[in-house]
């Protein structure tokens, strides 16, 4: 179409027509509905004309409809049609109108409509994106003129509705959060949570957005150890202390009932060794406070040999040094009597007896 039927001028509101005075200038206009919201240039919110498939466009100064058709590709016969009772020789400053035809390209997140007090920034911000993206999935969108009502496309998915978590915790991402330190932090595996959030994506965590934390789950317990088996393990020879080298001491273990038992010989009666002493006295040490315990021996003429069987408070591991010592009847708080034999009681202990 001609251009010069569509001239350039654009007449603002405020002024008075030059010519035909018996024209209502106004006439038309007091049925137009305006919102009484300002979007986020400050400018009172028109209420916009239905636009399928098309988009919205802010007159500005200096505009005609067939400038606008050949930047939007599309012609003026279209724009008028789209906009019912548009006068394309009166466009106004400011006036908002559809521009038809104007197919946006698919949408790779969800539609968003506009707000009052919207702005890209914030759009960016809380949906965990930036205004450039959002304005490379708009082609053509005005960042400085969003109108209220407009679709936009936000190039991320739409938040996940918050899931259930009986028993865990609803987290909101935040800025570098990843499913890895989320589960570092909350003692879980990321395996876990993703069970807890069906269709999450650990790649596309969005600023926002409200996933479950499980609660953490104790690892199972160990299977016990294998009982010993009853009965007095391996003997094992203690060592002759350096007066004593004749002295030949066998120490066994039975783990099954907390219980040793001590052969001594090789070694005259006590007295012979060492003056006053009257008993071998076996002394065995306790790891937890270094406390020794005193067990008194005793010949046994069937045997023919000192012996001594005692039950000790378990866990067995829990004693270390053993030793024979010839010794007065009186029991004095350690070891103080010639030394027989010694060794670690520990080494009697049969496999998988440690609890």
């Amino acid at each position: 179409m001609d251009e010069e039927y569509y001239p350039q001028e654009v007449i603002p509101d405020d002024m008075p027509p030059p010519w035909n005075d018996d024209v209502d200038w106004d006439e038309g206009l007091e049925d137009e509905p305006y919102g009484s919201e300002e979007n986020e240039t400050g400018m009172e919110a028109q209420q916009l004309p239905p636009c399928p498939g098309g988009r919205y466009h802010r007159i500005a100064a200096g505009e005609t409809l067939w400038a606008l058709a050949r930047r939007y590709g599309t012609s003026v016969e279209r724009i008028v049609a789209a906009n019912p009772g548009i006068d394309p020789n009166r466009l106004r400053v400011g006036q908002v109108i559809c521009i038809p035809g104007v197919a946006p390209p698919p949408c790779p997140g969800f539609i968003y409509t506009v707000r009052s007090g919207d702005t890209l920034w914030a759009l960016a911000r809380r949906y965990g994106t930036s205004v450039q993206a959002i304005l490379a999935a708009n082609p053509g969108l005005d960042p400085n003129q969003l109108f209220i009502g407009q679709r936009i496309c936000i190039p991320v998915r739409p938040p996940a509705p918050v899931p259930p978590c009986p028993g865990g915790t609803l987290y909101t991402i935040r800025p570098g959060d990843t499913l890895s330190n989320l589960a570092a932090r909350f003692g879980v595996t990321v395996e876990a949570i993703l069970a807890a959030n069906p269709g999450l994506d650990p790649l596309r965590l969005q600023i926002g957005q409200v996933i479950c934390i499980p609660r953490p789950v104790a690892p199972p317990l160990p299977p016990p150890p294998p009982l010993p088996p009853p009965g007095f393990g391996p003997p094992v020879r203690l060592t002759p202390g350096p007066s004593v080298p004749q002295a030949r001491a066998i120490l066994r273990i039975d783990a099954s009932t907390n219980r040793f038992r001590v052969v001594l010989r090789g070694v005259p009666a006590p007295g012979q060794l060492q003056p006053g002493a009257e008993v071998y006295r076996v002394w065995l040490r306790r790891t937890t406070d270094s406390a020794w315990l005193p067990f008194d021996m005793t010949f046994s003429p069937r045997v023919g040999a000192y012996v001594v069987v005692a039950t000790v408070t378990p866990p067995l591991e829990n004693y270390s040094t053993i030793e024979i010592r010839a010794e007065s009847a009186a029991v004095p708080a350690a070891p103080r009597g010639l030394l027989v034999a010694y060794g670690d009681f520990r080494d009697a202990l049969p496999a998988g007896a440690f609890s």
